[in-house]
Parts: C-alpha cells; sequence; structure tokens
C-alpha cells in the first residue's frame, strides 16, 4: 500500500471514529467514553479513580473531568480515601444504574446498537482485524 492510500485509510478510519462515537452519544444519551467508565465501575462495584484511567488509557486531567461531569448529573460518587488523600474512590449510584439498564434494554428491543446494519459476523469480522492492529501496533 502507498503512503498515500495508507493516509487516506487513516483519514477515513478517524472520520468513521468520530461520526460513530456522536451516533453512540445520540443513541445512548452517554458519550463514550463516560460510558466505558460506567460500564468498568458496574462490573468493578467501587474502586480507584487510577484504575478507571489506566483502563481508558487516558490522562489524569482528562478523568477527572469526565468524573466530576459524572458526579454532577448523579451517576457516580466520589470520595477521597481518608487514609490516603490522594486516593479516590469511585462508585455508581443507583440512578446511574438504572440509567444503564434502560440504556441496554433499549438497545435489546430495537436488535442493532446505535442503528447499524452491521450483523454479528461483520462485528466479529471488524474486532478480528481490529485485535490483528492491535498486535502490530
Amino acid at each position: 500500500m502507498e503512503l498515500q492510500e495508507y493516509s487516506n485509510l487513516l483519514h477515513r478510519v478517524k472520520n468513521l471514529e468520530h461520526r460513530l462515537c456522536k451516533n453512540f452519544e445520540v443513541a445512548t444519551g452517554f458519550s463514550l467514553t463516560r460510558y466505558e467508565m460506567m460500564m468498568f465501575l458496574k462490573e468493578h462495584n467501587s474502586c480507584l479513580q487510577v484504575d478507571i484511567q489506566n483502563y481508558l488509557q487516558i490522562n489524569q486531567a482528562a478523568i477527572t473531568r469526565h468524573l466530576k461531569l459524572l458526579e454532577k448529573e448523579g451517576l457516580v460518587n466520589r470520595v477521597r480515601n481518608s487514609e490516603n488523600n490522594r486516593e479516590i474512590f469511585v462508585s455508581l449510584t443507583d440512578f446511574a444504574k438504572e440509567k444503564l439498564a434502560k440504556c441496554q434494554l433499549s438497545s435489546k428491543e430495537h436488535g442493532r446498537c446505535v442503528n447499524l446494519s452491521l450483523n454479528k459476523e461483520d462485528l466479529l469480522e471488524l474486532e478480528e482485524a481490529l485485535e490483528k492492529i492491535e498486535k502490530e501496533l
């Protein structure tokens, strides 16, 4: 593949990612990053802010900004560790659990995620291609 072809492909992927994230946000009511944060918290109950940061591979300022917004919306609780003031424990609120459950139910009722007409086989092929790329980077 020529460099320009590769560049064009990367540009298309970048634009597609942006559009997919917008569609996801419209369909779910959550940005992709905040949804991933809440799903991580749902799986781990309460955890340290740094654990979420490491999972999402984002910087400290970004994780703090996202969590402050989620806290303001009543979706997470943040509590400083009384034994180590640098650590912040984060957990989902019941309100967040309800919103996530409604989001999951809505997705199942419509039979597909984020209004894409991709079937399971298409998604599996995409996942395999992404895994191959990740291994090579």
